[in-house]
């Protein structure tokens, strides 16, 4: 499992900056500090960061070869990537052009840029004979939920965002 972790948060990390702008920083599991640092980082005009981090909701085996501890199983992965979505509210004089609801694009665009990244390789970065035998394939894969409501943060300045990605994960396992 600690594998599968790793090879995911080592692939969606290694798309920065070139495939994933907007996507800061992905961890493997919910963070217990962020550092403030992390938010702004690509690219700096952006006035949004979304971090993301990995959370293994179901895992299931299943016996796909035998015998027993020689044979096959397929070990199936639900993943949960809550994403954290931060945007800088323009002060006054760069708001006068702006609608209001601009600070969407930046979340939607990252959202895009990260499923388009899980679907351009099945093995996440680790080979046809990798850890991950495919990913983002199934039926019903990369559902996007929202969280609650987007709040504005009037003493930072922001606006907050927050949803969940889902894929399912299959490694093929000797076992």
């Amino acid at each position: 499992m600690g594998a599968v972790r790793r090879a995911i948060a080592a692939y969606l990390n290694g798309g920065i900056p070139g495939h994933l702008a907007g996507l800061n920083q992905c961890y493997r599991a919910q963070p217990t500090f962020i550092d403030p640092t992390k938010w702004w980082v690509l690219p700096p005009d952006l006035g949004a960061g979304v971090i993301g981090y990995l959370h293994l909701a179901l895992v299931d085996e299943d016996r796909i070869a035998y015998p027993a501890v020689q044979g096959q199983k397929m070990v199936e992965y639900t993943v949960a990537l809550p994403l954290i979505y931060r945007y800088a509210i323009p002060t006054d004089s760069q708001a006068t052009a702006l609608e209001g609801d601009e600070w969407v694009d930046g979340w939607d665009e990252t959202v895009e840029a990260i499923k388009a990244y899980l679907r351009a390789d099945p093995n996440l970065g680790t080979g046809e004979q990798g850890i991950i035998w495919q990913a983002a394939q199934s039926q019903g894969d990369l559902r996007m939920s929202a969280g609650d409501l987007p709040v504005r943060d009037e003493d930072a300045g922001e606006v907050l965002n927050f949803g969940v990605l889902d894929f399912h994960v299959t490694e093929v396992i000797t076992a």
